[in-house]
């Protein structure tokens, strides 16, 4: 008797390989973390690592570190002048704050800045005043004038010559309005500028205190930053479906075994069931199609293929002709074989 064919091997359990890979990772990312963070030693200090303990994450164990900076001591010096100093620059400012409360409570106070209208209405006045008598005197001698060259009051030459005064009237009120905008404008420009130093010295006192408190910062020599190690993620699902793929594999294997050894058996017992019983046992076929034809005593016909050759022949299945003629079945090495001349009986 030949040896048995041993069975494959068993797929690698997905959620052992996982934490497998898992604990590696963790421990590439502690080693990187490691090496990434050398301790530094520099003109304005030294950087020192050192591990004060660990955390348990999942089962496994990963370090916690302490960074330490130490500042060389011209950089201690410097750093604590300026820690003192911002100290005293802020507690200015803190004191100067007291100030804006009454400060900040009183409006802007516009007393005394110019006036563009007021301004505009006494310059135009002062105008008027000066050449409106002017005016009246020049309107009264050309009334004369026209009386005594003979034109009468409301005759066409008097009102013509008449009209020569009313516009010397009117082009002289155009340059006075003129003279009270370009008036207004200058005392509106003037305005301006005064208001804005009187909104600057409002502010001077916020200005003061902000400056003081920008100086109270204080400036910390700057070190390479702490390079912490990643843990890459662990593909279980991957690692699952692999394992799926294998547990396959070693199935369609065994398959393959099994059906080499039937056919091995059906070969050595072909001799002994060639007659009168055929060898027609279901598990030693395969494509296995009803025909759709009915014996006379109700046995179907089937065209199908033994697993060890691949011509397709038509026949019985013994499981069901055992139902119905158990007398024409027989067991040779553990498989059915019928007996066709009985089993076709009617």
């Amino acid at each position: 008797m030949g040896k048995k064919t041993p069975s494959p091997p068993a797929a690698p359990d997905p959620f052992a390989t996982a934490a497998a890979q898992t604990g590696s990772n963790v421990q590439t990312g502690i080693a990187n973390s490691i090496m990434g963070n050398a301790n530094e030693i520099t003109p304005w200090g030294n950087v020192n690592y050192n591990q004060i303990g660990s955390h348990n994450v999942d089962g496994y164990n990963v370090p916690q570190w302490q960074r330490t900076t130490t500042l060389s001591p011209d950089q201690k010096y410097l750093y604590d002048q300026q820690t003192n100093l911002g100290a005293r620059l802020n507690d200015l400012a803190t004191n100067q704050t007291s100030r804006l409360t009454s400060h900040l409570s009183n409006p802007v106070n516009t007393d005394g800045l110019p006036d563009g209208g007021e301004n505009r209405a006494r310059v135009e006045k002062a105008l008027l005043d000066r050449i409106n008598p002017q005016l009246d005197r020049n309107r009264e001698t050309l009334r004369t004038q026209l009386e005594n060259q003979g034109f009468q009051l409301g005759s066409e030459g008097f009102n013509q010559g008449m009209d020569e005064a009313n516009r010397a009237r009117n082009d002289a009120m155009l340059a006075v309005t003129a003279a009270g905008g370009t008036e207004a404008q200058l005392a509106s420009q003037i305005r301006e500028r005064a208001l804005q130093e009187r909104l600057a010295m409002r502010n001077q006192p916020i200005n003061e205190i902000t400056a003081l408190m920008a100086g109270g910062q204080v400036n910390v020599p700057q070190f390479s930053p702490f390079r912490g190690g990643t843990v890459e993620p662990t593909q279980i699902g991957n690692m699952i479906y692999q394992t799926a793929g294998l547990n396959n594999q070693n199935y369609q294997s065994q398959r393959q075994s099994s059906a080499a050894r039937d056919a091995g058996i059906y070969g050595a017992l072909g001799s002994a069931a060639r007659l009168p019983f055929m060898f027609s046992d279901r598990r030693l076929k395969r494509d296995i199609i009803d025909t759709g034809i009915r014996l006379m005593n109700g046995l179907k016909l089937y065209q199908y293929r033994y697993i060890q050759t691949a011509r397709r022949v038509v026949g019985l299945m013994a499981d069901e002709v055992q139902k119905i003629k158990p007398r024409a079945v027989t067991s040779i090495g553990g498989y059915l074989a019928v007996d066709y001349c009985a089993a076709t009986e009617r």
